[in-house]
C-alpha cells in the first residue's frame, strides 16, 4: 500500500511499507509470549494503541475492541 503525499517544501512524495508476513507473525508470537505487557502507539494526543499483546488488555482492564 502506498500514499501520496505533499513534503513541507511542497514537492510530491509516496509513502509505502513493505511488511514480511514471516516477521510479523513472529512479532506476534513475541508479543503473546512474553511475560509483560507490550504495545506500540502513536505519539498523539491519547497514545493511541497500533499494536499490543493481550496482557497488556488484561493490565488496564480493556477489551480489544
Amino acid at each position: 500500500m502506498a500514499y501520496k503525499v505533499v513534503t513541507e517544501d511542497e514537492r510530491d512524495a509516496i509513502i509505502s511499507v513493505c511488511i514480511d508476513v514471516t516477521v510479523q507473525n513472529e512479532i506476534i508470537h513475541i508479543y503473546n509470549n512474553i511475560p509483560g505487557a507490550v504495545f506500540r502507539c502513536r505519539f498523539d494526543e491519547k497514545f493511541s494503541v497500533i499494536a499490543a499483546n493481550n496482557v497488556l488488555f488484561d493490565f488496564i482492564g480493556y477489551k480489544r475492541k
